[in-house]
């Protein structure tokens, strides 16, 4: 099979600049049982395919480095990490194979990745296991796909890329109140707590009643829907009685009005050799295409 041109290939981050804000701070993604998306999302551009012919985007994600993290004192510490290594598993874009044209024109958004710490078995096809307070580096990779055979291991690596500032370090809670702050403010989802509970509005239309108990008496009290405070007596003064009727005094209990309380409420590294990557530009790194090792880890 012929090789394909791929010197004309390039490939971009379509949110570089949100990706750089969190980078600055540091970028923290949560870990959960069931899974979560990432924020930043994972969303590419890229020109230079040929527009006939096939190609499958892979996306992965890679340690950046063999270390441990913990967040101490507002800052993040590291100790090399003896934990055993995994192979990191491959997720295939949804649309699997498309044409060149189709992803030039509509891009390669990976907004349906989820990332988990749960080992247990099975996880979906969008969920990748990562270990927590470790640090990762999401690589994208593009494959010519060959007609009949799109998920063989004669498929083409023509294109991969990934970049320093889409590194993150993985938590189960956020560590850093600048990063929560960051999703807060950035993330379209976070809406709810950008503005706060909501608080329904007091209903104009209707009096609250309110029922109070003041000595052995039932008495009813409307408050109007203004919320307005009202002026209660702490206590009241008790009306003489006669004696034949000082029996019937109302208990003590009874004679204070009190308000209504509610109830109580792990995987290889990069390739060190220099022959196989250049460094283009923003010292993002495409790798030579032809240095290819297949998903499965075989020649």
């Amino acid at each position: 099979m012929a090789l394909l041109p791929t010197s004309g290939i390039h490939i971009s981050l379509t949110n570089e600049k949100i990706w750089r804000s969190f980078h600055e701070v540091g970028t923290e993604m949560v870990l959960t049982k069931t899974g979560r998306n990432l924020f930043p999302k994972l969303q590419y551009r890229i020109t230079g395919l040929q527009e006939n012919q096939k190609y499958i985007p892979y996306l992965r994600f890679e340690l950046a480095d063999n270390k441990k993290y913990k967040y101490k004192s507002g800052g993040w510490l590291s100790a090399e990490c003896c934990d055993p290594m995994t192979p990191p598993g491959y997720i295939m874009h949804p649309d699997g194979s498309k044409t060149g044209s189709h992803w030039m024109k509509a891009g390669i958004p990976f907004d349906r990745i989820k990332i988990t710490n749960n080992t247990d078995e099975p996880r979906d096809n969008v969920c990748v296991l990562l270990q927590s307070m470790r640090k990762y580096r999401p690589v994208l990779t593009i494959y010519y796909a060959v007609e009949g055979l799109p998920y063989s291991n004669e498929m083409i690596r023509v294109a991969e890329f990934s970049c320093p500032f889409q590194e993150f370090i993985a938590v189960t809670a956020y560590q850093n109140t600048k990063i929560t702050e960051l999703k807060i403010r950035n993330n379209p989802y976070a809406k709810g707590f950008r503005e706060g509970p909501k608080i329904d509005k007091p209903v104009a239309t209707a009096s609250l009643i309110l029922l109070c108990f003041l000595g052995s008496n039932l008495h009813f009290c409307s408050l109007r829907s203004s919320l307005e405070p009202v002026k209660v007596p702490r206590t009241r003064q008790l009306q003489q009685t006669p004696a034949q009727f000082a029996f019937q005094q109302p208990s003590t209990m009874y004679q204070s009005f009190y308000h209504y309380q509610p109830p109580t409420q792990m995987f290889p590294q990069l390739p060190a050799s220099s022959a196989q990557f250049c460094q283009p530009m923003n010292g993002c790194y495409y790798q030579n295409p032809w240095a290819f090792s297949p998903p499965n880890g075989t020649n």
